[in-house]
């Protein structure tokens, strides 16, 4: 059984839309394991296919159900030390397929995280074809060691030819596949040369050695038993092995009968055979020697072998020669791994050497046979370049899936394409808005080359006709494999050359919107970059700059939740915070401080004449004027509408600020500007708090800035402070709070009830318990008369007889019959941070007349939450220990940040009302509503929208996924006997917005 931290497994549709369509689009096999147990969390269409399973099949899995028992064996300490320590770990390892066959993979698997929760992040490719050229490549080099050491076996000459076929007949056994099991016999001219047991069974192959055109003899090659595996029990290969040993059996002993069959089997080599005296004088070279040389064969005999040489390697040459001639032996091809040959031209190339010692009547001699493997090197780099392009496209794509901030992305892909891409050095140029190409990022050796590199965009300039310019100028990867020749490097050719450089690339980062910039890589090696690692290159670029447009659309979400879409002035929430910030500030240096608070003078009437677009303008210029009045855009905040607020630090007394809001505000505001030909000269009217005198803290002095502002519009006074006589209210208040008292006692209060619709089928799925107080004074609202509870203590008796009624309202549901919904009860602050609350939650559950507590949902607000969250969380998770869902209320109307979300055990979020009303007019307010909602279905919570008016707004809920909505559109908070009569008749709102109910 998982652990209660286990990290749960998202559903599918759970990530945004553009990372969930790069995790599904990637080539590549993704799976994300949980870190205690190895279950499959999440795992992308291509490695279920790899596989043969559904993504949904995958997720009932773990790794250790995915593995084959051995690789399971050599992956679970990889898996415990990835848990412990962290880090990358790359292994070879085999997975079982759906149908029951296997797989060979490449697991680069390390430790990540998926939101709070640590995961185990794999990267899985087949290697299947790699291991097959490996084994290939096995069987070649294993048939070329068994032609060098036949051929050196077959040519001492001093050496009986039965003796000689004895040594073959033994080497021959290890030169097949299985060879365990492999036997070898030689027949010729009538005598026998097998290995040790040999014995005739079904699993053999045969070849003739033939002599003048007549069978002199034959080869046997035969298996003890049958080889494992399916097909052939020998390769072609293997057949042509065979072919070529019976001839060349047949070509050493006609070459001990006659001197002339000798020259014809050198020549007759498909290598380069040279035979130099003792004296290293070459005595003797074939055909294949001149072709690969590029010498007569007159002009090589009676040479030094060096002439075959580079210069730089002659002197080593001779002493190891000399070395060799003290104690000859044979040396088969691959012996030594870096050998170099030089042709007449001067050119040089990779060669691999066999050397044979030869006694002959002319002495002793050494038979050489040179093999170009030029063309082996070049393929066997690519495969190495290509494996660490493989490799560096794998880390960063993982590295994609964790970025969060887009310099951080830029350098990781630097980082990785030098570290494992193998590059000298790697750099990122942006585009800036003037359009000028600037570094954003770099690493590597040299890596100042990226910083002092001038590039232009100008096609006219030299340094806008280099790798870099052309490919931001023209969306396509421009290539420059010869620095040192490349007419295009001339401006920077010098410093790359002194740094190392020998061939580059750039590949534009192209998005939807064009090109952006350009990452440009480097390495030490002329014509580096071929068609298929430029292709890899531009699928690598093609993923930052998806993942640089997804950090942009995330940041640009966060942006909109802080700050307002049209002027770009923080919002309430954000300036509250702020406000605290400075009132602090002010505190700490004892000085004072004033807010103030403008509401603009007749700006209905600009919209209402020059239309909407122009009066978003003049909020604009408005807001522009107020920050350069204030000297700080983080002083000014645009609060709602056409409501703004401003923080003038280090005042001294009222009367200087008098003076700078007469002198200086409303000359800075009433600047005149023209629009479609009117002169306007906008002023406004504002309210004046001062801190200390007049608030504490952020939301009273707010709070009392406003109200100074609602008087100075009642008082038609330009600006108002709020002053000490504005308190008259605190007598009335006092009246209420004995009335409040009384109301307790007498228990006139009342919960209401405001349904909860489900938006997918309209029915009621649950309702909201509001307290109502029907003898209170006409206009004395609810939010009013919880704050006096709290202000006065009330709270929790008003609080635990809130939930108790709740739960006996909903039992007399059930008594009559009723699919009773859930009720959700608001917990006030006071009321959460009291001790023993949950205590007295557990107790109310456990009254048997009030059922047995399901059905009950506590709401608190997201600022309730925050205010102590270490402490809100543990009592929080004392609540659902005790089967009590939590929703937060008035979510998005908070300041902190939305990580804490996934720490909290929640089931709901609830939507403040405002963001509802205002997403029908406010296209801020509506992408606020729909980063909520994705957040919310990412952690597996439920929506519930407030202050449903409209259909339109049901509608536009509908499409953003929203699950539950109340407001008045269905119905307002109705008493318990109302509320019952809604659900017995089964009263529902369609999908038009229209109120159904089942006839009587």
């Amino acid at each position: 059984m998982r652990a209660s931290h286990a990290l749960p497994r998202p559903e599918r549709r759970s990530s945004p839309d553009r990372y969930r369509h790069f995790f599904e689009a990637l080539c590549e096999g993704i799976l994300i394991l949980d870190s205690d147990s190895g279950d499959v969390v999440e795992a992308n269409p291509f490695i279920a296919q790899m596989l043969g399973y559904t993504a949904d099949d995958l997720a009932s899995l773990s790794i250790w159900n995915l593995l084959a028992p051995a690789s399971a064996v050599v992956f679970r300490p990889v898996f415990t030390r990835l848990r412990r320590e962290g880090g990358m770990h790359r292994s070879d390892l085999c997975f079982r397929r759906n149908d029951g066959g296997t797989i060979d993979v490449e697991l680069i698997s390390s430790r990540s995280c998926l939101g709070e929760a640590e995961v185990i992040q794999c990267s899985v490719r087949d290697i299947g074809e790699r291991k097959r050229m490996e084994e290939a490549l096995g069987e070649r080099i294993k048939e070329l060691h068994c032609i060098s050491r036949v051929t050196a076996i077959l040519h001492r000459q001093q050496v009986p030819l039965a003796t000689l076929l004895d040594e073959v007949a033994h080497a021959l056994a290890e030169a097949w596949r299985f060879p365990g099991l492999a036997m070898t016999r030689i027949v010729l001219d009538g005598g026998t040369h097998q290995s040790d047991a040999f014995e005739e069974t079904p699993w053999a192959m045969s070849e003739l050695i033939e002599v003048d055109g007549h069978a002199a003899g034959r080869i046997d090659i035969c298996y003890r038993q049958e080889p494992p595996g399916p097909g052939e029990y020998f390769l072609d290969e293997e057949y042509a092995l065979l072919a070529w040993l019976a001839g060349e059996i047949g070509r050493a002993r006609e070459h001990r009968r006659q001197a002339l069959r000798f020259r014809s089997a050198i020549e007759g080599a498909p290598d380069a055979m040279v035979i130099v005296d003792d004296q290293g004088c070459i005595n003797l070279v074939n055909a294949q020697t001149e072709r690969l040389f590029g010498y007569a064969r007159e002009e090589l005999i009676g040479q030094q072998i060096e002439i075959l040489l580079p210069e730089a390697l002659r002197e080593g040459h001779r002493g190891r020669r000399r070395d060799y001639a003290a104690e000859p032996s044979a040396r088969p091809m691959g012996s030594d791994l870096d050998l170099r040959a030089r042709r007449r031209d001067g050119s040089e190339f990779p060669v691999e050497v066999s050397l044979s010692p030869l006694e002959s009547s002319d002495g002793s001699l050494v038979v050489s046979a040179i093999r170009d493997i030029s063309e082996r090197r070049r393929a066997e780099l690519a495969l190495k370049r290509l494996h660490r392009m493989r490799v560096m496209m794998s880390e960063v794509s993982a590295m994609i899936v964790r970025a969060t901030d887009a310099q951080e992305l830029l350098l990781d892909a630097c980082r990785t394409a030098v570290e494992g891409g193998g590059f000298l050095m790697a750099w990122v140029a942006l585009v800036d808005e003037a359009g000028e190409v600037r570094t954003a990022a770099a690493f590597g050796a040299h890596d100042d080359y990226a910083t002092t590199a001038s590039v232009s965009l100008d096609p006219n300039e030299k340094r806008g006709q280099g790798p870099t310019g052309r490919a931001l100028r023209d969306a396509c990867s421009v290539v420059v494999n010869d620095i040192a020749q490349d007419p295009c490097m001339e401006p920077w050719r010098e410093a790359a050359l002194a740094r190392g450089f020998r061939s580059s690339a750039a590949v534009p980062l192209l998005r939807d919107d064009g090109v952006v910039g350009s990452i440009n890589f480097y390495a030490g090696d002329v014509e580096v970059f071929d068609a298929e690692e430029v292709r890899l290159l531009e699928e690598l670029a093609g993923d930052v700059a998806f993942a640089l447009t997804s950090i942009e659309q995330r940041q640009r979400i966060d942006f909109l939740a802080l700050h307002d879409s049209l002027t770009g002035l923080a919002n309430r929430t954000l300036f509250v915070e702020r406000l605290r910030q400075m009132m602090q500030s002010a505190e700490t240096e004892g000085g004072q401080m004033a807010l103030l608070v403008l509401d603009m003078e007749r700006f209905k009437s600009v919209n209402d004449a020059l239309g909407m677009v122009a009066g978003d303008d003049v909020l604009r210029i408005v807001s522009e004027r107020l920050v350069r009045l204030a000297g700080d855009h983080e002083h000014v905040a645009r609060l709602e509408g056409d409501r703004f607020a401003m923080v003038i630090p280090h005042i001294h007394s009222a009367s200087d600020l008098s003076a700078l809001v007469e002198e200086r505000m409303w000359a800075t505001l009433g600047e005149p500007l023209i629009r479609s030909g009117i002169e306007l000269r906008p002023t406004a009217r504002t309210g004046i708090a001062l801190y200390p005198d007049d608030g504490c803290d952020a939301q009273s002095l707010l709070g009392n800035a406003e109200a100074a502002l609602k008087k100075a519009k009642n008082g038609n006074e330009h600006y108002v402070f709020y002053a000490p006589q504005m308190n008259r209210a605190v007598h009335q208040r006092l009246s209420l709070e004995g009335r409040l008292r009384s109301a307790v006692e007498a228990r006139e209060f009342e919960l209401h009830y405001q349904p909860k619709l489900n938006l997918r089928t309209g029915c009621i799925c649950g309702a909201e318990a509001l307290l109502r107080w029907p003898t209170a004074d006409e206009g004395l609202n609810v939010t009013h008369i919880v704050r006096l509870l709290e202000d006065t203590g009330l709270i929790q008796q008003v609080g635990r007889w809130a939930i108790e009624q709740a739960l006996r309202d909903r039992r007399s549901w059930i008594r009559q019959g009723l699919d009773a919904p859930p009720v959700a009860v608001n917990v006030s602050v006071m009321q959460f941070r009291q001790a023993s609350f949950v205590d007295d939650v557990a107790a109310m559950l456990s009254v048997p007349e009030w059922g047995d507590g399901r059905g009950i949902e506590l709401e608190i607000t997201e600022s309730t939450l925050m205010r102590d969250l270490a402490s809100n969380q543990a009592q929080l998770q004392r609540l659902c220990a005790l089967g009590i869902p939590i929703a937060i209320d008035d979510f998005g109307t908070g300041y902190s940040s939305l990580s804490y979300l996934s720490r909290l055990p929640l089931s709901a979020l609830k939507v403040d009302r405002s963001f509802v009303v205002e997403s029908s007019v406010n296209p801020s307010a509506m992408n606020i509503v729909s980063a909520i909602v994705s957040l919310a279905k990412s952690l597996h919570l439920r929506v519930i929208a407030e202050g449903v008016d409209t259909p339109e707004q049901v509608s536009m809920l509908r499409e953003l996924g929203c699950d539950e909505m109340q407001g008045f559109l269905f119905s307002r908070a109705v008493s318990a006997e109302a509320f019952a009569g809604l659900v017995r008749d089964n009263c529902r709102l369609s999908h038009d917005g229209k109120i159904v109910r089942d006839s009587a």
